[in-house]
């Protein structure tokens, strides 16, 4: 197994699937499964390698204007489906992620799908009989933050640096917004808490129905389940939250400084907010 080899498995099941990326995954999982065990191995080092040069802020930049947002996991699964595409369309978006513009045929098609990024592993059960716990990792290590200048979403920042992305994929839609009505579970101190009450916050583009959130505990890391609720930027809501009780939002600011990155997201529970009547969205 080598490089080129690896990219013609990868446009063979392309082809193959004419544009259906279900079909695509199983495509290349059976194909896979026909190689030997350590051709297999070897395809999944070299699948890790090119995720962990995808890990640009440039290419998230894309994957968030193009997805209407794009969380950590979210861009995991975008890198995947880069890989996807082809080697030709994987490199020219490591040079220019404006490039997408012309790849991404489809305003509703799933750039951050979940699943190519197992499809070794899983091959590798199947031909092995063993678990896919026991698949040999490749034992790579990628930077702790992507490669490139860092965006931000405030101000004309996307727009000017990714004017052909901006053009096509942002043009801003009316977005809905929640009013935090009662303090909302967590671990941050009641005050800190009771202090979003009154907050307006807008919901994550193409999140406006409720979803059920499993969230990581702010100090201990430890996922809860908080049932139906709505997602929101972690940055936007804490800026907010700055013009309402600059006090609370200084204990974000210096307890989970990591989550005025971009991409993070916040989670507030349906029973501690109410979704505004579009007339009411800003």
């Amino acid at each position: 197994m080598d490089k080129p080899t690896f990219w013609k498995i990868i446009d063979a099941s392309r082809k193959k699937a004419r544009g259906d990326l279900d079909a695509q995954l199983e495509e290349l999982r059976s194909r896979l499964e026909r190689l030997e065990p350590d051709e297999i191995v070897q395809f999944g080092r070299f699948f890790e390698e090119y995720h962990i040069r995808a890990y640009t802020w440039d290419l998230w930049a894309a994957a968030y204007m193009i997805g209407g947002g794009c969380s950590d996991d979210g861009f995991l699964d975008f890198r995947g489906w880069l890989i996807s595409k082809g080697e030709r369309v994987y490199e020219r978006a490591l040079k220019d992620a404006q490039s997408l513009v012309q790849v991404v045929k489809d305003d509703d098609e799933d750039i951050k799908y979940e699943g190519f990024q197992y499809v070794a592993s899983d091959a590798w059960e199947k031909k092995t009989g063993k678990s896919r716990r026991d698949f040999p990792r490749p034992g790579l290590s990628g930077a702790s933050e992507p490669s490139g200048e860092r965006w931000t979403e405030d101000g004309d920042d996307l727009e000017r640096r990714f004017p052909k992305l901006w053009k096509r994929f942002s043009a801003p839609p009316v977005r809905r917004w929640i009013r935090i009505v009662a303090a909302p579970p967590g671990e941050a101190p009641k005050a800190v808490r009771a202090a979003w009450i009154g907050c307006l916050l807008p919901v994550l583009e193409g999140r406006e129905s409720p979803v059920r959130g499993e969230v990581v505990g702010v100090t201990s890391g430890r996922p809860e389940d908080h049932g139906l609720g709505y997602v929101v930027s972690a940055r936007e809501a804490i800026l907010a939250l700055e013009q309402h009780d600059a006090k609370a939002a200084r204990w974000w600011h210096e307890r989970a400084p990591h989550l005025l990155e971009p991409g993070k997201l916040l989670f507030f529970s349906s029973a501690v907010c109410e979704l505004m009547p579009e007339a009411e969205s800003k």
